[in-house]
């Protein structure tokens, strides 16, 4: 599985929706509440993803803030409390190595100014 998170002191954890082997992804999670960066998309972006999505983007700084004054940022299922250091190993991969990787990956977006 591949996520990103910003660390242990903010509850949030992006998955990209192709990790999931399944047909309709939005049957088990529900639909998606906004798109952003469509602008890199491969192929057709989501409808409203090209822009700046304000309410979206106050919409998780709000959820994150709720869940972070409230206490509910423990357990969190990648950081040991104490520590706050990762749980499971990770590897941070250099730029050269990913772009080597990249030729990999399938299609690839044209470049966008």
């Amino acid at each position: 599985m591949v996520g990103n998170t910003l660390g242990p002191a903010v509850p949030f954890v992006g998955i990209p929706v192709q990790s999931f082997d399944m047909a309709r992804v939005d049957d088990a999670f529900g639909a998606p509440m906004g798109a952003i960066q469509g602008k890199y998309a491969v192929g057709e972006p989501p409808a409203g993803s090209t822009g700046f999505n304000l309410s979206l983007i106050l919409r998780a700084i709000g959820r994150v803030l709720g869940w972070r004054l409230g206490g509910k940022t423990w357990p969190h299922p990648f950081f040991a409390r104490d520590t706050r250091a990762p749980i499971y190993p990770l590897t941070v991969i250099s730029q050269e190595r990913r772009e080597a990787l990249r030729a990999l990956c399938g299609p690839r977006p044209t470049a966008q100014s």
